[in-house]
C-alpha cells in the first residue's frame, strides 16, 4: 500500500523520542482496535441503536484506517507519513483482529436478531479486500504520476463527488443514519485528537491522527456485511443501506472540511505553492514516481 521507505523511515524512529512518528502510530493501532471499538460499544448501548443501524454501526467501528486519510491530510497541514503507515500497518493487522473484533463487538448488535456472522467467509473477505486495496494503491501511486493526489482534492472534483455520492445514497437517507455517520466521524476527529495529545503530538500530528480515526475502511466493511452476514435477508440489506448512509454521511463531512479548507487558501482549481510539494511528497508514499 505505501512505500517501504515510508514504513522504515517511521517505525525505525525511537519510541522514546519527542514527537515520536513511531509513538503516533502504535496509539492510533491501540485507538482503531481497543478504544474505538469500546466506544462504539458504550455508544450504542447509551442510544439504545438496536438492528441494522447498530450492527452497521459497530461494524464500521471495528474497521481498519481507510486510504484517503493521508490524502486528506496531506493538504490539511498534516502529516501523511503518519497515516499511510498507520493505514497500511491496520491493514495487515486487520485479517486477523477484523474477525477478532467482528465475533466480540458486531454479533453484540446481532443478539436476539436472526442474523449471524460466517467466521471462514469473514476471513476471507478480510483477506481478499486487504491485498486487492494493497494493489490496487500501489498501482494508482506507481502509475497515477506524482500530482493525481493534489487532482483528487481540488474542489470541482470533490463537489461532483459530493453530488454523485448524494444521488447514490438519497433513497436510503434517514435521519438516524445520517446522524451515526456525522457521529462516527465527529467521534474520530476527537478521539483521534484526545489520542494525539496524550501521546504529546505537535499540531501538524494532531491533525493527522484525528483524520486516520475519522476514515475507516468501508469497502472492507461493504463486502464483511455482504458476503460473511448469513440469515434474514431483508436485515442483510437493512444493514448495507444503513452502510451506505453512513459511509455518505462522514464522508460528505471530510469532503466539505477539504473543500472549506481548498476554498480559504484560495486554490480552487489547482494547489499552489507549497501545497504542490505536499501532494508530491504524499504521492511519494504510495511509490509514485
Amino acid at each position: 500500500m505505501v512505500n517501504p521507505g515510508a514504513i522504515q523511515v517511521v517505525l525505525s524512529a525511537p519510541i522514546s523520542g519527542e514527537e515520536s512518528p513511531k509513538r503516533m502510530v502504535l496509539v492510533l493501532l491501540i485507538g482503531f482496535f481497543l478504544v474505538f471499538p469500546a466506544l462504539a460499544i458504550a455508544a450504542t448501548q447509551v442510544l439504545h441503536l438496536k438492528g441494522a443501524l447498530a450492527i452497521a454501526s459497530l461494524l464500521i467501528c471495528v474497521m481498519p484506517g481507510g486510504p484517503n486519510s493521508a490524502v486528506f491530510a496531506t493538504v490539511m497541514g498534516g502529516k501523511p507519513e503518519i497515516n499511510a503507515v498507520t493505514t497500511t500497518v491496520s491493514s495487515c493487522l486487520s485479517i486477523i483482529l477484523v474477525p477478532l473484533l467482528c465475533t466480540e463487538v458486531v454479533s453484540l448488535g446481532m443478539h436476539g436478531l436472526n442474523l449471524h456472522i460466517d467466521r471462514p467467509d469473514l476471513i476471507l473477505s478480510c483477506a481478499e479486500v486487504t491485498i486487492c486495496m494493497a494493489a490496487g494503491m500501489w498501482l494508482r501511486g506507481r502509475y497515477g504520476g506524482s500530482d493525481y493526489i493534489a487532482e483528487g482534492l481540488s474542489p470541482p472534483y470533490l463537489v461532483m463527488l459530493c453530488t454523485m455520492m448524494t444521488i447514490a445514497a438519497f433513497s436510503f437517507l434517514t435521519l438516524a443514519r445520517c446522524l451515526a455517520g456525522f457521529g462516527i466521524f465527529a467521534s474520530g476527529l476527537l478521539v483521534g485528537g484526545a489520542l494525539g495529545w496524550t501521546a504529546g503530538a505537535n499540531s501538524s500530528q494532531m491533525i493527522s491522527m484525528s483524520l486516520e480515526l475519522a476514515f475507516h475502511d468501508m469497502p472492507l466493511a461493504y463486502v464483511i456485511a455482504a458476503n460473511s452476514f448469513k440469515g434474514s435477508k431483508a436485515l442483510q440489506v437493512d444493514v448495507l443501506d444503513s452502510m451506505i448512509v453512513i459511509a455518505w454521511a462522514y464522508t460528505m463531512c471530510a469532503f466539505l472540511i477539504a473543500l472549506g479548507y481548498r476554498c480559504a487558501n484560495g486554490s480552487w482549481a489547482s494547489p499552489k505553492g507549497g501545497e504542490v510539494e505536499n501532494c508530491k511528497a504524499a504521492a511519494c508514499l504510495y511509490g509514485a514516481v
